[in-house]
């Protein structure tokens, strides 16, 4: 069963990540335009940074703390600090995005207080939506991946 949901999460991440680029030449994304990655640290966000940097594009990745995304992310990746949680944050990594993909979420099975699913999934989504439209942004892109990691205690039938 262990091998079977590693499988599944493996599946739904690389997924998420060849379908955001996809979507970029569906959409016309052009090769130089900047494209924000918001939750660019975790699971999700590092494979779509990944894909992104792979596929030649210009990638910002934001994140909280931008030591922990220098050492996690690859070379290239222009790095800018942000919180979902402080709506202020959010102009400053905006500026010249054209793109921007929220893979943002909230901090596993038992978060810390302001950092559960109502702060970061619904209100931190929301901040970002509200900071693209401001930052006139062309295009967001909202990937999930609630809960692939924990198949065996959130069992969905397939």
């Amino acid at each position: 069963m262990k091998n079977r949901i590693d499988t599944l999460r493996r599946l739904t991440l690389v997924g998420a990540a060849a379908m955001l680029c996809a979507l970029g030449s569906a959409t016309a994304m052009a090769k130089g335009d900047w494209v924000l990655v918001a939750g660019a640290t975790g699971k999700t966000g590092k494979l779509v940074v990944e894909q992104l940097v792979a596929a030649d594009y210009k990638v910002r990745a934001m994140a909280r703390n931008p030591e922990t995304a220098k050492a996690a992310l690859p070379s290239g990746v222009e790095i800018v600090k942000g919180d979902v949680t402080d709506p202020a944050s959010l102009d400053s990594p905006m500026k010249g995005v054209k793109y921007v993909v929220s893979a943002i979420g909230a901090g596993g099975m038992k978060p810390e207080p302001g950092n559960g699913p109502v702060e970061v999934d619904l209100q931190g989504n929301i901040a970002l939506v509200k900071a693209a439209q401001k930052a006139k942004v062309k295009q967001f892109v909202l990937v999930s991946s609630a809960a692939t990691s924990k198949a065996a205690e959130f069992p969905v039938p397939f």
